[in-house]
């Protein structure tokens, strides 16, 4: 096994991912959509020293933050009508596993699948792919922040020789949650693998009142509520584990990898986009 996967193995146990079939091409993995409720596939196909992107109804997506089209609790991307919802998980474990090149991603429906809510799933079918040379680093030095409604990003030189870091803080009023932060260099991050997405019970209530979050169950999601949570959580910091574990996502859609400590405070896919976007332009 992968050894960013190793101290995950029990929640890989769990799934039931199959890998990729020597031909070329991953099998398919199914899943159902949390926010559209679709039942969709996706796969992955070899394309040897071409960057990371995804292919849907013939159209490739460049995975950069100029496609993305949405961020209301959800990062979406699209290209000429052909849009892709919920990406973040899957482009998490691509950061994570430091997959930047070597194939595409076609997905046969208008959202990821969600899985058990977290990335462990993508790492797990990732797992088995060829290591590809990362794309050369952004220069470290940087003063860019970017303030929008919905959290602060920003990020702070680093040192010669210092690794990427990522900082989130949250605070939530649930006495479950409270005030929560996680700091982690690469090697930390397989710790955010498993975190998985979470909302309040009364939340939860309301959008599917509004038709959404159709894909819910008790098995993709955390969701907090008075008397605790619908599961037992994956460690008390699991909450910002997964704000984290979104960031990296976001992140991705710079396109190469950010030579910088990202600090992100109560944060949104929309504050974490147009950080990216303006590191694009860079």
């Amino acid at each position: 096994m992968n050894s960013i996967l190793e101290p995950l193995r029990s929640t890989l146990d769990a799934l039931d991912i199959k890998s990729w079939n020597g031909l070329g091409t991953s099998a398919w993995i199914s899943g159902i959509g949390i926010h559209t409720g679709a039942q969709t596939r996706v796969r992955f196909i070899r394309a040897p020293l071409e960057p990371v992107r995804l292919l849907r109804e013939g159209t490739e997506i460049p995975l950069v933050a100029e496609h993305v089209v949405n961020t209301i609790r959800a990062t979406e991307i699209g290209l000429h009508g052909h849009n892709v919802s919920t990406i973040e998980h899957l482009l998490a474990a691509l950061y994570v596993m430091g997959h930047w090149s070597g194939f595409l991603i076609e997905i046969d429906g208008p959202e990821v699948p969600i899985l058990d809510g977290s990335s462990i799933g993508w790492a797990h079918a990732l797992r088995d792919v060829a290591p590809e040379p990362v794309l050369s680093a952004l220069e470290p030095r940087f003063e860019t922040a970017v303030e929008v409604r919905g959290g602060y990003v920003g990020l702070e030189s680093l040192k010669a020789d210092e690794p990427m870091r990522i900082t989130f803080t949250v605070g939530y009023s649930h006495p479950s949650i409270g005030e929560q932060s996680w700091s982690g260099v690469r090697r930390d991050w397989q710790r955010l693998l498993n975190a998985r997405t979470f909302g309040f019970q009364n939340e939860l209530e309301r959008l599917m009142a509004q038709g959404k979050g159709m894909g819910f169950n008790n098995e993709n999601a955390v969701v907090f509520g008075e008397g605790g949570t619908n599961m037992p959580l994956r460690g008390a910091d699991e909450p910002v584990r997964h704000k984290a574990l979104d960031l990296l996502g976001d992140l991705y859609l710079v396109g190469r990898p950010v030579n910088a400590h990202v600090i992100a405070e109560r944060a949104s896919h929309e504050a974490h986009v147009a950080f990216a976007l303006a590191l694009r332009g860079k």
